[in-house]
């Protein structure tokens, strides 16, 4: 419109001539704008939508997978996955398919438009458009695979300056972090060497889209002035088939990168979807009612992804509802193995369990778990308060109840402790202060069975003997299986000893 009102004031025709699309165009130049901002607001809508399906989709698919169907994924390559992957996913719609769609519609229907007026002008139009697209496929070949290697190796990246961070004071003590950094800088290598290359693909797509909108434009041009000498058409249909050619290439440019992204997003999408093809472990839909819980082990075997042998095998187990089980053995014979069996983190490859005579795969795993309190040997404290890792996973407490269950695990002046900072994975605290700890967040809960892995290590002897008394009296109302190498209870309901993944005499 603008283009036909420049080229008609050209001729000086009188502003009785022009009045109607003078404010047809003004009109137009008005709406430009808030039409605009519709667009990008609609976009960006759409993408973050998108985005929270995504995260919720992740989420819900990764839940019922960790630990076991996890397999080997490190933890900074999951936070990759989880944060970067799925935040790339959101160009799908911003930076890619909407920008496709203008352009496409927008060649198509400037070629309609000027082929309308002049069929040559039409063609060399076409010409142009199809030279940016073919650029653009042609780099983003170039630059295929790029994408997904570089997503991987961000991964990894991500990976090790993790792990290295976490390690960092094993690092100092052994002197290996001239390891970590030679690796890392591998890493940056190998990325810097795939950003070059979709660097280049990035500048062979701008040319073929500078030499497409030169082609179109000047093509289209020459063949209208071409027919302007034959009288086919006025000066003004000229200048008009001139300045649609060269608007059209406007929304063009967006055809190189939203091509290249395409590559980028699909790369962050097989990242993500390798978890969905992995098998759930069972799942079953039956509930654990409230009361007494008696756990069994029948004849069960468990080997880990990777491993040469079980780690625990053959073993038979039962669980009473109330009572200390002690389970003994030597490092490296199963016994914190039983426990993350029991919390169905890791299937097994034999046998079966079952509570109350239940079995485990007609249970719903999280109604299951949340009749079951552990202490793992690597249980993991949330950067907060203590309180607040106290209550993990509830609302509704009592605070005379916290300042009781600290003091039972022989925490001195425990209302003092609820307010103090954990720090990362509970750097803020010893080793004894963590395991007392989560030996209190267990005895907070009203699990029926409370699965503790060597609950009394790195204490002292008068606290060690302080959390002992305390975990008895619990022991009356509910069933405890205790791990240990040290001298377990005496007055215990059931006992296991492990040599080797086997149970042994005691």
């Amino acid at each position: 419109g603008s283009g036909l009102l420049v080229a008609r004031s050209a001729a000086r025709p009188g502003l009785g001539a022009i009045w109607g699309l003078l404010a047809i165009v003004e009109v137009l130049a008005f709406l430009r704008s808030p039409l605009r901002y519709a667009e990008r607001l609609a976009g960006h809508d759409l993408a973050f939508a998108a985005l929270v399906r995504w995260r919720t989709w992740l989420f819900d698919l990764l839940v019922p997978l960790s630990p076991a169907g996890l397999g080997t994924a490190r933890r900074g390559d999951l936070l990759t996955r989880a944060i970067d992957d799925v935040d790339t996913l959101q160009d799908l719609y911003l930076r890619t398919v909407l920008p496709l769609c203008v352009a496409g519609t927008t060649a198509i229907a400037a070629v309609a438009v000027v082929g309308s007026q002049e069929v040559w002008s039409g063609f060399w139009l076409a010409c142009g458009f199809s030279i940016t697209t073919l650029g653009a496929i042609a780099a983003a070949r170039m630059a295929s695979g790029t994408a997904r290697a570089a997503a991987a190796a961000r991964g990894q990246l991500a990976a090790v300056v993790a792990d290295g961070l976490e390690g960092a004071s094993e690092l100092t003590a052994y002197g290996a972090w001239d390891q970590l950094h030679r690796r890392v800088e591998d890493l940056r290598s190998h990325l810097d060497a795939l950003a070059r290359t979709r660097a280049f693909a990035r500048g062979l797509a701008t040319t073929s889209t500078v030499a497409g909108a030169g082609i179109g434009v000047v093509g289209a041009t020459m063949a209208s002035v071409s027919s302007a000498h034959l009288a086919a058409l006025t000066s003004t249909h000229v200048a008009v088939v001139a300045l649609v050619a060269l608007a059209s290439f406007e929304p063009a440019a967006s055809i190189a990168q939203a091509v290249l992204g395409l590559d980028v997003v699909r790369a962050a999408g097989e990242r993500l979807g390798v978890f969905e093809g992995v098998a759930e472990p069972d799942t079953g839909n039956l509930g654990v009612p409230d009361g007494p819980l008696t756990l069994a082990f029948h004849h069960a075997s468990l080997r880990y992804h990777g491993a040469t042998r079980e780690a625990f095998r053959g073993v038979d187990l039962s669980i009473p509802a109330a009572g200390i089980t002690v389970v003994t053995g030597p490092s490296g014979s199963g016994k914190s193995s039983l426990l993350t069996a029991a919390l169905k983190f890791w299937p097994l490859s034999d046998g079966y369990l079952t509570a109350n005579e239940h079995p485990f795969a007609d249970l719903e795993p999280e109604a299951l778990r949340g009749r079951l309190g552990s202490v793992l040997a690597d249980t993991h404290l949330f950067s907060g308060t203590i309180a607040d890792n106290l209550t993990l996973g509830t609302h509704h407490y009592n605070l005379e109840h916290l300042v009781a269950v600290l003091d039972a695990v022989g925490l001195d002046d425990p209302a003092s402790w609820l307010e103090r900072p954990v720090g990362p994975r509970g750097a803020g605290l010893s080793g004894g202060e963590r395991q007392r700890v989560a030996v209190a967040r267990a005895l907070l809960t009203n699990a029926a069975v409370l699965l503790v892995d060597e609950p009394t290590a790195h204490l002292d002897g008068a606290t060690a003997a302080h959390l002992q008394a305390s975990l008895i009296a619990r022991s009356r109302s509910s069933a405890i299986v205790w791990v240990t190498h040290d001298a377990p209870p005496t007055d215990a309901v059931a006992r296991l000893h492990l040599v080797d993944g086997q149970v042994a005499a005691t």
